[in-house]
């Protein structure tokens, strides 16, 4: 997603120590066309190699092939050298 003309508004929150990232890589789990088994979820939330990756997911009861699919998910960005945080 492109967000344009945020400069002033980046530079308020900046200046009141808050910063704001977007996410670049996606599971797919709220597309209108939704991953249907491990291996779509896995293949389109992997697909991303850059150097960061921010990878939106979606934690709610009826999202259950995005729970069981993150073991996958976290084994190959792993082997591929990232490292995982929390963004709260």
């Amino acid at each position: 997603m492109t967000w344009r003309n945020l400069g002033p508004a980046d530079a308020a929150l900046r200046s009141k120590g808050v910063y704001w990232i977007d996410w670049n890589a996606k599971t797919g789990d709220a597309s209108a066309k939704r991953p249907k088994s491990l291996s779509e979820m896995t293949r389109l939330a992997t697909r991303h190699h850059g150097a960061r990756v921010v990878l939106l997911a979606h934690d709610t009861a009826d999202k259950k092939l995005t729970l069981w699919s993150l073991r996958g998910i976290i084994r190959f960005y792993r082997t591929q050298g990232y490292q995982f945080g929390v963004i709260s």
